[in-house]
């Protein structure tokens, strides 16, 4: 037919037509020969017997479902056996069984599955062996593939892997195969069958081994040179091939090797192999392997899936996915990635190994669909590589990017590097040189057809599998087909055994050397990159080097550096504080509540031991009294006895007189020493400067001993700066306190210990000594400032006598009570005096008082004025500025000193002062009513007035103010007001102070002293012994009168034995207690020797006189004179009374205090007399509470995510919450307890140390309990972690974060803030404190907090937030990634990274807060110093910077009025013109104008 129809068309066409016939002729004839028929069948002969293929479209024959072997389950494969008839090669065969949820599945699964596939490139039978005596004319390369799927799934027949294309276009046989997958072909059955048998376990290695087997014996059938094997596996499949690389059985079979992708991952250990063995026996009730043999297939894999678990299978197997072979030293020796390290497997084998750029990304994203988050990305990094997570981190550059970006891409690129791609790096480069290796990178994404499952799992990326499908299908992209023709180029030629791969326009593809500097690698970039022709690039390192340089270091998961247990218990423990650390941290804190709590007691013990001294001294006082009332009755009896002689009546009234005044002398006041206070000129400018604003002009003043002196004048005088000056609370240089005298010595000679001895001081406004009596404020006050060498009986005495003496003793054991509280208590009065009473404690000769009737009403100031005027009539130097005092309180000054402008204007007595204020008056309204005003001006020339540079007007007071009234204080401060800036020179001239009748004069001597010093040390002599003597009766050692007096004489005496001493044969009388009484308790020893030192008086260390030593003295009237003058005597009491001033010279001068241990023991216990004792333990009451009632609300039993996070919220309110409260009680609690103290160095009660080790120790203890309270009961009610390593932990980080937060309260507390400023600024330094804590905010979300990330290194809710949430959360949960049966990484993990909490350590964020406590508590201290010593160091620096500023930065005529220390508004000095200047009055014209 064919012929017939070409003769026709030869003869229709013209010749042309002919010659193009003919050669249509031709090139039909090359199709028949090159090609078959699609469809057409053929059938070689293999070994076995006859297979019958195919022709597929592009007439190549193809041979589909060949069946290799057979196999039961799990037993070893064996080989088919021959066959008779021929068998149908035409469709794919089942797969093994497979449980598959990719898109890579198979259609059908059975467990009979070993079947082949063989795809060769030939179209004409007679290239095959198609009949029994022939030989194959083609002798083809040969390529085995094996495929991949995690030896989990997969399979030869899938469309995927259909090879047609591939086959032709490499002009070689490819041969494709089944081999059994999961459960059934990798199985320890021997871990199930209790019969002992020994079975094979890695039965699809043995599969494998099988279909290799049958290639070698096969192939030629079908045109293949079964000497020329080239063996091609991806994934799972190329860690099938290393392993008969590695094995004696293959290994010379295996030389030839492409290895696509091959994950560097662990195969399964035989242990872990018969634990999933009996997982699995269990699952479907079987405990031999003939029951499971008899079960389905189904019943099989739905039993091993169940024995994998759902909870942690998704996630670990990301990261942990153990490959299904076992590591049984029989079929299987060792890891893939450790064959490829070994230099005898890979000698003289040429492997080509590669993978994709982003292998991970199929596995990612069917673990996680949705954006990967920051924290269960830092959960798995820090759970896989840890210790290196860091740099992990750093590397990929996870730690810089934005927070809240999703890590799905760098999860991918770490996976992908530690997995597949930098382990073939390294272990490559262990076996350079003894095999011949090609590596390649592909950064290709698919860009092939849309219906290629297999190219188009990964989107837009390279992913696993990439490579395979450009390797199997050719793109229908013409650019993307350019990758597919170079892969196949160099495969090619790889294949043909080429040792110089360089396919022609494709760059040379050179092999890896010995040079570890150099990995030459072929990189196939993106086709859409490339700008002409696509081109693959040779680089001769690898593209990411550096991060696998990380990785060789760190260890790959098939060989990590550290074991999964070392590393999980190391990780758990990182959590929680070392047992050493923790033990430490508990035992510090305990020692700090017991030391409070010993400070308490003792405090308390001490408290209640002096109420007991008072009611025995006040017993002994009611017994004295009681024994001066008998002496007098028996005296009155002796005088009536009918048989009494005038003697003995004079002798029994002269001891009775004796003794009486011995007693009277324990109640009377210690006389002070008169003190002389002089001010001889003055002048004193702002800041102590010399460019400062002056403020005291020339001011003389002098106040005598025994007299009450009040610096008056209105507001702005320079009343409270001339004040401040002479008690040293405003600390000025030498140049001033030079002119400041006391009993004729200067102020700046003396040191801070003397001039506190010396005198007193009296705040305007009372310490609150809230809670306590009168008497315990006393009492414990005299504990701190009076000599430690002094007896307690003593202090008693002493508090006693003030209480008399101020009229305070009606309301002695009265409890002061807060003004608000309206409880009662004591009034504004006794309060005032109650604090003149503390000043007086210590016997100073001056007491200076700043506005001692300030707030108090009529009745009150009188009860001040009363008690100042009777201090006077004492010897005290009485000192005080005032205001406006009512006229009776006038009357009682002995001198008033009134200031204006900073100019003394008076100074004399009360009734001086009205007259010369009524006449300054006048004079003043002359002057400006009657002057003209160039009269005027030439008065203020004379007068050399000073004025204002910038001629600052003074209102003058209102019409209202100039009136007369009828108390004198109004009327001066009526005058004063009216004197103006310009007249305040020409008023100061018009007081001339009348001349001084002080008369100085030089000490007489130390006899004189001694004489003046011991006043008080008497005796009184009644008689000589032999007066009393009587033969017939005797009372001790006294002998008495004869029997008619006997009864009386001896019952006198009786009484008065007490009293008496025998001195050198004499009675005598000491006074002021030379003895000690029945009543007193027995002093030490160092004391009794003290006393006899003394003459046996308790001296107080702080003597007066002694202060004024080699001083000039001045001429008093004489005191009264002592009743009875010791005679002279040899007795130790007459030697004592003589003794020379040298004895009395070494005594140490000033008030000697409580060592530091005592003053903090008597502090705190003050601090806890306080009454009512349960405000102390509010906090710890409100905080419980709080705590209680939070946790009940954020309550929710379980591990779940949602109890973790709200346990974790709960923790973290408490944290940030519970000092909130703090604050609110430290507000209270220290201004109270700091007011009550003064630590001055010049009239400080305590030491600046004693009290800080006071408030360390309580706020430390008390926040100690306040926070072991609140996080016990938010740890358990919330239901947090249980282990008692992280209840330890969290208990000592609460603490000490909490002992930080009390410890910055205070802190700002120390400043000079008042008490509402101070207390806003802990609110925000908080709230400050939480923003930068990097919880809630971390560097990378804003700009802003770039910039202040630095500051969450000082601030500690960062150093306990982050470790106290981890040490709750971290581990606990739902596992989510677990290897080798331990759990890395839980759901406690995520939230933990949720709550934004960065790894610190327990012990990091320890030391951090430790550290952070100890720079706040020295901060604290210096403040307090600051505050000791203010005075000196802020003159010299205020004076420094002053100076300093007004010469460089300032104007002479723009200078700011200057603040004293003590808060007063300063008035503003004319300054313009120094006194004394002539010739200015234009000048000051202009400044006036």
């Amino acid at each position: 037919m064919l012929f017939s129809e070409s003769k026709m068309i030869i003869c229709l066409v013209a010749p042309f037509g002919r010659i193009l016939f003919l050669f249509l002729l031709v090139a039909s004839a090359i199709v028949r020969v090159s090609g078959a028929t699609p469809g057409a069948l053929v059938t070689v002969y293999a070994s076995g017997g006859q297979i019958s293929g195919k022709a597929n479209v592009d007439g190549n024959f193809l041979f589909r479902g060949v069946r290799y072997g057979r196999a039961e389950r799990w037993e070893a494969p064996t080989a088919e056996t021959p066959w008779t008839s021929a068998v149908e090669a035409f469709e794919f065969q089942s797969s093994c069984p497979q449980i598959c949820q990719s898109v890579l599945c198979p259609d059908v699964i059975s467990e009979d599955c070993l079947f082949m596939n063989v795809y060769t490139p030939l179209g004409d039978p007679t290239l095959l062996k198609t009949t029994p005596s022939s030989t194959a004319a083609a002798r083809l390369p040969v390529v085995i593939f094996v495929h991949g799927g995690s030896f989990e799934e997969g399979g030869a027949g899938m469309a995927a892997y259909d090879a047609s294309d591939l086959s032709k276009s490499l002009n070689a046989i490819v041969v494709t195969f089944n081999y059994r997958l999961s459960v059934f072909g990798f199985f320890d059955i021997n871990a199930v069958d209790s019969a002992g048998t020994t079975n094979a376990i890695n039965f699809g290695i043995l599969d494998q081994r099988l279909a290799i087997q049958w290639v070698q014996d096969n192939i030629a059938a079908f045109g293949g040179n079964a000497t020329d094997l080239t063996f091609l596996g991806q994934s799972a499949g190329a860690q099938s091939i290393i392993m008969h690389m590695a094995h004696p059985s293959t290994q010379q079979i295996v030389r030839k090797a492409v290895l696509m992708s091959p994950p560097a991952l662990a195969l399964t250990t035989l242990d872990k192999a018969q634990t999933t063995a009996k997982a699995v026996a269990r699952g479907l009730g079987c405990t031999t392997s003939a029951c499971m043999k008899g079960k389905s297939m189904r019943q099989v894999l739905t039993a091993k899936t169940s024995s994998a678990g759902s909870g942690v299978e998704a996630l670990s197997q990301l990261v942990y996915r153990s490959m299904a072979p076992v590591v049984d030293g029989v079929d299987v020796l060792m890891n893939p990635f450790d064959a490829l390290a070994q230099r005898p497997v890979m000698q003289g084998a040429r492997i080509m190994i590669g993978g994709v750029s982003n292998e991970t990304s199929l596995f990612v994203n069917e673990t996680n669909p949705g954006d990967l988050g920051s924290p269960l990305f830092n959960v798995i990094v820090e759970a896989v590589f840890s210790p290196n997570n860091d740099a992990v981190l750093d590397i990929y550059e996870s730690s810089s990017a934005d927070y809240l970006a999703s890590r799905k891409p760098h999860l991918m690129r770490v996976t992908s590097d530690w997995v597949f791609v930098c382990p073939q790096r390294q272990s490559i480069r262990a076996s350079s040189g003894a095999g011949t290796v090609w590596s390649y990178y592909f950064e290709a994404p698919w860009r092939g057809g849309m219906d290629e499952a297999l190219g188009n799992m990964c989107g837009d990326m390279a992913c696993h599998t990439t490579d395979l499908s450009y390797l199997f299908k050719k793109p229908d992209d013409v650019v993307a087909q350019a990758v597919t023709s170079s892969f196949r180029a160099y495969l090619s030629e790889f294949i043909a055994g080429k040792d110089d791969i360089s396919p022609a326009n494709l760059p040379s593809w050179n092999p890896a050397s010995a040079n570890l500097a150099q990995y030459p690698i072929i990189r196939f970039p993106d086709p859409v990159l490339a700008t002409g022709s696509y081109m693959p690039i040779l680089e001769l390192t690898h593209p990411v080097s550096a991060r696998c340089d990380l990785w060789d270091a760190a260890g790959y998961e098939y060989a990590p550096l550290t074991d999964t247990e070392t590393v999980t218990k190391n990780k758990k423990a990182s959590a929680a504080l070392s047992l050493v650390v923790l033990a430490i941290t508990l035992g510090f804190l305990v020692v700090i509540v017991c030391t409070e709590w010993l400070l308490v007691i003792r405090g308390l013990f001490l408290q209640r031991a002096l109420v007991r001294l008072f009611r025995a001294v006040e017993a002994d006082e009611r017994e004295m009294a009681e024994a001066v009332k008998k002496l007098r009755g028996q005296q009155a009896l002796l005088a009536g006895a009918p048989d009494a002689n005038e003697k003995q009546v004079g002798l029994v009234g002269k001891l009775t007189d004796a003794v009486s005044m011995s007693i009277q002398s324990l109640f009377e006041n210690e006389k002070p020493t008169p003190v002389l206070v002089e001010c001889r000129s003055v002048t004193y400018r702002a800041g102590d400067s010399d460019n400062g604003k002056r403020l005291l002009d020339a001011v003389s003043v002098s106040c005598l001993p025994g007299t009450v002196t009040a610096i008056m004048g209105p507001s702005g005088a320079g009343k409270t700066t001339l004040l401040s000056l002479l008690n040293r609370r405003l600390k000025a240089g030498s140049n001033v306190e030079d002119r400041i005298l006391f009993r004729g010595k200067s102020l700046s000679s003396m040191t801070a210990v003397k001039f506190r001895s010396m005198t007193g001081f009296v705040a305007q406004h009372d310490a609150p000594y809230y809670g306590l009596t009168v008497r315990e404020v006393m009492m414990f006050n005299a504990t701190l400032e009076l000599p430690s060498t002094m007896s307690n009986v003593e202090k008693v005495r002493r508090i006693n006598s003030q209480l008399r003496l101020l009229n305070l003793t009606p309301c002695a054991d009265v409890v002061i009570q807060r003004p608000e509280s309206n409880l009662g208590g004591i009034s504004g009065g006794q309060m005032r005096r109650l604090s003149i009473a503390v000043a007086l404690l210590k016997r100073p000769s001056v007491i200076f008082m700043d506005e001692p009737t300030s707030g108090l009403d009529a009745k009150s100031s009188m009860d001040v004025g009363r008690a100042m005027t009777q201090l006077a009539s004492q010897g005290y130097t009485i000192i005080c500025s005032i205001h406006q005092p009512r006229p009776e309180m006038f009357a009682m000054f002995d001198q008033v000193t009134v200031l204006i402008y900073g100019r003394l204007l008076f100074s004399g007595p009360p009734t001086g002062c009205v007259e010369y204020f009524e006449s300054l008056r006048s004079k003043l309204a002359s002057r400006n009513n009657n002057a003209s005003k160039s009269a005027k001006e030439v008065d203020d020339q004379e007068a050399d007035i000073e004025v204002d540079k910038v001629g600052e007007k003074v209102d003058k007071p209102d019409a209202g103010q100039q009136e007369d009234g009828p108390n004198p204080a109004d009327l001066v401060l009526d005058v004063a007001s009216q004197i103006q800036v310009a007249d305040a020179a020409w008023a100061s001239r018009q007081w001339q102070p009348p001349e001084s009748d002080i008369e100085y004069i030089e000490p007489k001597g130390a006899d004189a002293r001694m004489d003046e010093t011991l006043k008080s040390v008497k005796s009184v002599e009644i008689s000589r012994i032999e007066e009393w003597r009587d033969p017939t009766a005797s009372v001790g050692n006294v002998l008495v009168a004869p029997a008619n007096s006997a009864e009386i004489l001896n019952d006198t005496l009786r009484i008065a034995s007490k009293y008496m001493l025998i001195e050198g044969g004499k009675l005598v009388v000491p006074m002021v207690g030379n003895t000690r009484r029945s009543s007193e308790p027995t002093l030490s020893s160092s004391v009794v020797q003290r006393r006899k030192e003394v003459g046996g008086q308790a001296i107080d260390t702080f003597d007066r006189l002694e202060a004024a030593r080699d001083e000039q003295w001045y001429r008093m009237p004489p005191l009264p004179p002592a009743i009875l003058k010791p005679e002279s005597s040899t007795s130790p009491l007459s030697t004592a009374l003589s003794a020379s001033s040298p004895n009395l010279s070494d005594k140490k001068v000033g008030a000697g205090r409580l060592w530091l241990p005592s003053q903090v023991q008597v502090i705190t216990g003050r601090w806890w007399a306080v009454r009512p004792l349960a405000r102390k333990f509010n906090m710890m009451i409100i905080s419980a509470c709080g705590v209680w009632i939070l946790s009940i609300l954020q309550r929710r039993s379980g591990d779940d995510i949602l109890s973790l996070v709200l346990q974790t919220k709960g923790l973290a309110l408490a944290c940030i919450g519970l000092p909130a409260l703090k604050n609110i009680h430290i507000s209270f609690d220290y201004y109270e307890d700091r007011d009550i103290y003064n630590f001055d160095s010049q009239n400080g009660t305590v030491t600046a140390m004693a009290f800080f080790l006071h408030r360390v120790v309580y706020e430390t203890a008390n926040a100690t309990l306040e926070g072991f309270i609140a996080v016990i009961s938010a740890y358990f009610i919330l239901g947090c972690n249980p282990d008692p390593m992280r209840i330890g932990t969290a208990m000592v980080l609460f603490v000490a974060y909490y002992n930080c937060t009390t410890t910055l309260f205070t802190l700002v507390y120390c400043t000079r803030l008042g008490r509402p400023e101070a207390r806003s600024v802990a609110f925000f330094s908080q709230a400050v404190l939480a923003i930068v804590s990097g919880v809630w905010i971390k560097k990378g979300d804003a700009t802003v907090y770039d910039w202040i990330a630095w500051a969450q290194y000082l601030n500690p809710t960062y150093w306990a937030l982050s470790p106290l949430v981890r040490a709750n959360a971290a581990h606990a949960g739902k596992c989510l990634l677990e290897k080798d049966e331990y759990c890395q990484a839980s759901m406690g993990d995520v939230i933990a990274e949720e709550a934004r909490a960065d790894r610190i350590s327990p012990n990091e964020g320890l030391l951090a807060l430790g550290i952070i406590w100890l720079v706040m508590r020295t901060l604290q201290l210096i403040f307090l110093y600051r505050d000791t010593y203010f005075g000196a160091f802020w003159t010299s620096t205020k004076k420094s910077w002053a100076d300093w500023i007004k010469v460089h930065m300032t104007e002479h005529s723009t200078m700011a009025t200057q603040v004293t220390q003590t808060g007063d508004s300063l008035e503003q000095m004319p300054d313009s013109f120094p006194i004394g200047t002539k010739g200015n009055m234009v000048e000051l014209d202009q400044d006036i104008a």
